[in-house]
Formats: structure tokens, sequence, C-alpha cells
């Protein structure tokens, strides 16, 4: 019997493309931007006035990000964040931002949806089927945070970038509850994701809003979502907990009302829920709205380290601690 050849037993090492280039961001984007459909879904229900829809929540959660990196978080953090892009902290804050702003992207689902039905009427309004919640026993099999995994990462790949390295940073959002089901969990949310009620193969029309949200956001927040034969950069531990607890800063601001009131619900003319003409956000009045919910949160200014003194060091700790002047002795 003839030797196999050792070589041809090895296996060549996979190449990894470079990362993409980052687009100009969009910040005026609004929800009117997006579909009737694409608007229509519920992330806050409220009361029998109010609401908050997945995509309004999703800007405050982007908008609010800008403020944290800028404002709160510390500059080691920030430095952390931006060592995958070779210390860009542009492309940095642009990842956070989209980050963030797709953190609950995955709320655009039929498990999600189907909890309060009154407001899953909007949807059916627009010709999705919405059963009711006792119709799926098994939705709790898929939270609502692996979807918004899931979507992240089928658009790169969708959009041929490198699938695997985009599993790395689709997790980020998968965890921004601060807590990620083990690997027996994640496989079978994946099949939910793939087979059952609210997938592509049930009904495209699920995944398709999803992704329109996704490029929504990145454009708005210039993140390279759609770059094909890229690959965004690995993910280190420290630099992915880095991102992952500033995200979930970001959408426990979101998430307050008290910063974030709910808005009216869409009701139409007949007095029925109706996305048509329902008058979203302006930019200006997006942007007050951000102004106001970051000076409400009133968080307080990081720590900055100051430069080594180039003067005189009793002097720089007598103005640092506010120390008396020295008398001069006579």
């Amino acid at each position: 019997m003839a030797r196999k050849d050792k070589k041809s037993l090895v296996t060549p090492a996979r190449e990894i493309a470079g990362p993409p280039d980052f687009p100009s961001a969009q910040p005026t984007l609004g929800c009117a931007d997006l579909s009737e459909l694409a608007r229509s879904f519920w992330a806050k229900s409220g009361d029998g006035g109010s609401w908050l829809s997945v995509v309004q929540h999703l800007m405050d959660a982007a908008d609010i990000a800008g403020f944290l990196f800028d404002d709160y978080l510390s500059e080691h953090h920030r430095r952390l964040m931006a060592s995958v892009w070779g210390g860009d902290r542009a492309k940095a804050r642009a990842s956070f931002v989209f980050l963030a702003g797709i953190h609950d992207v995955g709320k655009v689902d039929i498990r999600f949806t189907c909890q309060r039905q009154d407001l899953a009427e909007l949807i059916r309004r627009q010709g999705l089927v919405v059963l009711r919640k006792r119709d799926y026993p098994e939705r709790s099999l898929l939270p609502h945070g692996l979807v918004s995994q899931f979507a992240f990462q089928e658009e790169v790949a969708a959009g041929h970038g490198d699938g695997s390295r985009a599993l790395q940073w689709a997790i980020l959002v998968g965890v921004h509850h601060g807590r990620y089901p083990d690997a027996g969990a994640v496989y079978v949310a994946r099949q939910q994701y793939r087979t059952q009620e609210g997938s592509r193969e049930d009904d495209p029309r699920w995944g398709q809003v999803r992704s329109e949200i996704l490029r929504w956001m990145a454009a708005r927040s210039g993140f390279p979502l759609i770059a094909p034969g890229t690959a965004l950069p690995e993910l280190p531990i420290a630099v992915a907990s880095a991102y992952a607890s500033a995200l979930v800063i970001a959408d426990w601001l979101a998430s307050n009302e008290d910063y974030f009131p709910l808005r009216p619900r869409p009701v139409g003319e007949t007095g029925m829920l109706s996305i048509e003409g329902y008058p979203e956000l302006t930019a200006d009045q997006q942007r007050d709205r951000v102004e106001r919910a970051w000076k409400r949160a009133a968080f307080p200014s990081p720590l900055r380290i100051p430069e080594a003194p180039t003067g005189e060091v009793g002097e720089f700790y007598r103005h640092r601690f506010g120390w008396p002047g020295l008398v001069p002795a006579d």
C-alpha cells in the first residue's frame, strides 16, 4: 500500500481578509426614512395611549452611546476599544454607536411581537401573520438578543464579508442583557431562527425588515456593515468586554422612561392603530431628546489623569490638593 503524503494532511491556514473602510456617517437619518413595516414594531408597550417603536428605541440607544463614548468612558476604556482599529477612536466610536443602535433589532420577531396583541395589530395591518402568545409555546428558546446576534452575522455574510469574524462582534449584541446562554441553548436558538415561525423559510419579510433596519443604522452611524471581501478585526476578550460593558450601559439609559419618554401611540383617523401618517421625530427633535436625556442622567465625568508636571513638583501638588502656600522663613 502506498504511503500517504504527510503534506496532504496539513490543512492550509485560512486567509483572513483585511478590515473594511468606514463610510461617512449620516446622523440625520431618522425613523421617517424607513418603511412603514419597519416602523410598526413595538419595543416598549407603555399604557393604552403610549408606546415606543423598535426603531425609535434603537435610535435613542445609538445616540446616547455617542454621549457615553465622548463624555463618560475613561481614556483607557476608549483606547482599548480603539486598539482593534489601529488606535482609531473615530472607528471605535462608530462601531459602538452601531452596536447600540442594533441591539434590539431582534424584537422584530414573531416571538416578541405576539406578547402584546394590541400592538401586534400594527404589524398585521402590514400583512404579517402574528398569532396569540400561547400559539408559540417554544418562543422562550429564541430570546430577542440572539435574534439580534443572528441577524447581524447573517447580514455581514450576505454582504460577502467574513462571517466567522462577524460572529465575534455579533455576540456583543447577543449578550446586551449581561448574560450569555450556553452553547447548547445557542444551537437550539439558531435552529429556531432558521426554520420556525418568523424565519426566512416561513416568511422572508421578517428577515427583510431586520435587514432594512440594520442597513439603516449602519448608514446612520457610519459602520461598514456591507463590505465585500473584508473582515471585521478579531476581538480579544478584553476588548470585547470593553464594548459589551459600555453597551449594557447604553441600553440601560435608553430604556429609562424618565430619560426617554414614551411617545403617543399611532392612532389613525378611524381610532384604530395605524402607522400611516405617524409623525416621526425630526433630526432636530431627536437631537434635543437625547441632549435632555443625557443632561437628566447627570453622569459624572471620568477621571482624566493629568500629564506629568513639567515645573516645580512641590508647586504642582500644592495647587492640585489646595495646600496653602509656603510662608518664607525670616
